[in-house]
């Protein structure tokens, strides 16, 4: 009859609609996970630039960029009394000492030198 016809067109009808309504939520995830795998995409090539880069750093020797300052002395405070100003490491051969060694040397403004020793626990 025409009426179970048009109650099954109907329900035919709302069907469709839920797959449409399921087919738009679809291609909005898709959409969204596009965006996020393209972004990852971009992050693992600049990873793998930056990777390149850093192996190509590591194949150059490394440059030693501390300085030994030249004048030496019995002690920290002879270092200063020869003219040094600026604190960092110097070599100090002690009076009974055979041979002289690196430390660093503390230099006040007042022209003060003080030799600094640090007790390790690890070596």
């Amino acid at each position: 009859t025409i009426d179970s016809a048009t109650l099954k067109s109907r329900k035919m009808l709302e069907e469709i609609m839920k797959y449409e309504a399921l087919i738009l939520t679809h291609d909005s995830s898709i959409r969204f996970l596009q965006e996020i795998y393209n972004s990852n995409n971009q992050k693992i090539v600049n990873l793998k630039e930056k990777v390149a880069q850093l192996e190509a750093q590591c194949q150059e020797p490394c440059k030693d960029t501390v300085q030994i300052h030249d004048i030496t002395g019995k002690d920290c405070q002879d270092i200063a009394n020869k003219g040094a100003k600026q604190s960092g490491l110097y070599f100090i051969k002690p009076l009974k000492a055979n041979q002289q060694f690196l430390v660093y040397c503390e230099i006040d403004g007042s022209g003060n030198g003080w030799t600094v020793f640090q007790k390790r626990l690890d070596g």
